[in-house]
């Protein structure tokens, strides 16, 4: 059995305190960032801080007081835990090739995360890669900008937005920083506007405690709010095709569970009680009209089943759909 000196002690000493002082906050710093990203489940780790009041700062501060020749670590440290992320969104792809090229995001401490071409795909990757910041255009072909808008706003409250746009309409312009836009650009951009737009929204991102929304601008329109109008149209509109809870959530840019969750909150109700209360209330205008049988009539709203129709309209109504009818039929509806 080797002796162990005095001198090895003191080597093994100074390298278990390194270890500690410098791989362990290194680590937990780099997954704090993960997770704070979404990249990682907050629940799927649980490192304890390496000690009370432990900050980034102040971890960049000690190493530097005690000089342990690791600026290399320490500069990849604070470029990973700080990096912003952006995603670009415009049908032109001109225009997202020109932005990752000419702005110097890096000034900024930002990467551009990902591009996309159309709303759909975009909101697909905004909630692939969550970035901090969106810059986007509003005016794509076949895309609703301000219920866009709404439907990101709403399911990622802290993302800032600045949007991109060809068209001076002064209100279009107003509504969407109501509905918390940070920046509204007109296109062509000059490069001190980009600049301003990204030193306004890194300047809000640094002053927001982590994973805190900002407050609402004044005469803040509610995104949320905005969102459940435009699906309740969106149902009423398209009640009489075959309809999905995906269906709304894609016209409105937001995951299923994100309005699932809003209809619930700011109706009370599910997506199918809404659903099916639009229909029934469709049918009982229609069967005013003698001419229509009830299987007609469920059609018309809806419905492929009749069978299922009548449970449907039982259920809320308290009577099957030919009672009503007999009871209702000639009356002012």
């Amino acid at each position: 059995m080797k002796k162990v000196t005095p001198a090895k002690v003191g080597i093994y000493t100074v390298l278990t305190f390194w270890a500690v002082t410098t791989l362990y906050p290194f680590v937990w710093v780099i997954l704090n960032s993960f997770r704070e990203r979404g990249l990682i489940r907050k629940e799927s780790f649980s490192i304890p801080l390496p000690g009370s009041g432990f900050t980034m700062d102040n971890y960049a501060k000690a190493m530097e007081r005690f000089d342990f020749g690791n600026a290399y670590l320490n500069s990849l440290l604070v470029s990973v835990a700080v990096t912003i992320m952006v995603v670009l969104i415009d049908d032109e792809a001109i225009i997202t090739q020109g932005l990752q090229k000419v702005v110097d995001w890096a000034a900024y401490r930002c990467r551009v995360a990902a591009v996309a071409q159309d709303a759909v795909t975009g909101a697909e990757v905004i909630r692939q890669h969550r970035p901090d910041i969106l810059f986007t255009d509003i005016k794509m072909p076949g895309e609703d900008g301000l219920t866009m808008l709404a439907g990101l706003k709403g399911e990622f409250p802290r993302m800032q937005i600045a949007v991109l746009t060809g068209y001076r309409d002064f209100e279009y312009a107003q509504r969407a920083i109501r509905l918390g836009v940070a920046r509204f650009l007109l296109k062509p951009s000059r490069m001190d506007e980009l600049n301003e737009a990204l030193a306004h929204m890194t300047g809000v991102l640094d002053r927001l405690p982590p994973e805190e929304a900002p407050p609402p601008p004044p005469e803040a329109e509610d995104p949320n709010s905005f969102l459940v109008r435009q699906a309740q149209a969106y149902i009423e509109e398209h009640c009489d095709q075959r309809l999905s809870l995906q269906d709304v959530a894609g016209h409105c840019y937001v995951s299923q569970w994100h309005l699932s969750k809003l209809l619930n909150r700011h109706l009370d109700r599910s997506f199918y009680d809404l659903l099916n209360a639009v229909r029934v209330r469709r049918a009982k205008q229609l069967m005013a009209d003698p001419a229509l049988r009830i299987s007609e009539v469920a059609e018309q709203v809806g419905y492929t089943d009749t069978a299922h129709f009548s449970r449907v309209f039982k259920k809320l109504e308290g009577v099957s759909a030919g009672e009503w009818r007999n009871l209702h039929c000639g009356k002012d509806l």
